[in-house]
């Protein structure tokens, strides 16, 4: 097994791996989109669905744009530098830098050795988030996850 360090829970570690996987073009526009997926699926209510246990879940804190985890962020970039998922910086049309996420078909073995997308309903949660806010405008995004979690605004830039 591929040992990937921190989170220690198997679950947590697998998720932003089977967003990847499972996203379509197999990518994720910005880690602000990634960092709202994630908890999204977390969170479930926007889906009807019950909250996954907190020993599964990544820590949010309220941020500049609604709920951050540092350790989802830390986790990408460990996942990057592993070559686990690749990670580019692309220039938005208003001139910004936005990274851009993508499964790395290079170590299959780092979902594989999951029960993740085995899980009949933890796969159907990846899917119903990508399908519900993967493709639409961030804004529209950030303007659903702050009506749904104000307690997360308060330190909001938008």
């Amino acid at each position: 097994m591929l040992n990937l360090g921190q989170p220690t829970n198997e679950t947590k570690r697998a998720i932003p791996l089977a967003l990847l996987k499972l996203a379509s073009d197999n990518e994720i526009q910005g880690i602000t989109r990634f960092q709202k997926l994630v908890f999204l699926l977390q969170e479930g209510d926007l889906l009807n669905m019950d909250e996954i246990s907190d020993d599964e879940k990544f820590d949010y804190k309220p941020h500049n744009y609604g709920p951050y985890s540092k350790e989802l962020h830390d986790w990408l970039d460990e996942l990057a530098k592993q070559g686990t998922i690749q990670r580019e910086i692309k220039e938005t049309p208003a001139g910004n830098e936005k990274e851009v996420y993508h499964w790395s078909d290079e170590d299959e073995d780092a979902i594989a050795d999951t029960d993740i997308l085995t899980d009949e309903d933890m796969r159907g949660r990846v899917s119903a988030v990508l399908d519900e806010f993967n493709s639409i405008p961030l804004l529209e995004l950030l303007d659903e996850v702050y009506e749904a979690y104000p307690e997360y605004t308060i330190n909001s830039k938008r």
